[in-house]
């Protein structure tokens, strides 16, 4: 996350925090750095589905995702980019 992000939700490098939209949530540990653009963020993938309640652990984005392919030919994934809100844990 941009370090402005970070400091207009009050937010600290090392933190964990909640991602969240009206398809799921997921617990992740935060880096700040300016090489992620402002109101942008960057998740990294491949982390094992672990559902704990409404909130999943282990940062897996496919919580947040919508499941739908590219085509019906590619049935490639849509899923690199989506609108998520981050707050403290």
């Amino acid at each position: 996350m941009h370090p402005r992000d970070a400091a207009a939700r009050g937010l600290e490098a090392g933190q964990i925090v909640r991602l969240h939209n009206s398809r799921g949530a997921y617990r992740a540990r935060l880096t700040i750095s300016e090489t992620i653009r402002f109101g942008v963020i960057q998740i990294a993938t491949g982390a094992w589905y672990q559902p704990d309640g409404d909130t999943y652990q282990h940062g897996n984005p496919n919580v947040l995702t919508l499941d739908k392919g590219t085509s019906q030919l590619a049935q490639g994934p849509i899923a690199h980019s989506c609108l998520v809100e981050v707050r403290p844990e």
